[in-house]
């Protein structure tokens, strides 16, 4: 749907939480990094580092640039 949508208007905007999960519990951060074949930075407790990285809207625009060969805007 928004693909069409692009492809019309020239453009798309894609707002997400840095908090999202899938149903699992695991944070896209991590989803999107496997898919991409990367790996995500973890704190001194090995938990997901979201927060101030920006690397949900890296891995989320690197999958859309990758996957729909459009080029992504952050």
């Amino acid at each position: 749907m928004w693909i069409g949508f692009t492809r019309r208007r020239g453009r798309c905007v894609i707002a997400a939480s840095e908090g999202i999960h899938d149903e699992q519990g695991t944070p896209m951060a991590v989803v999107l990094a496997e898919k991409l074949g990367r790996q995500v930075e973890r704190d001194s407790h090995g938990n997901v580092q979201l927060s101030g990285s920006g690397v949900l809207g890296d891995f989320l625009g690197d999958l859309i640039k990758d996957r729909l060969k459009i080029k992504p805007s952050a």
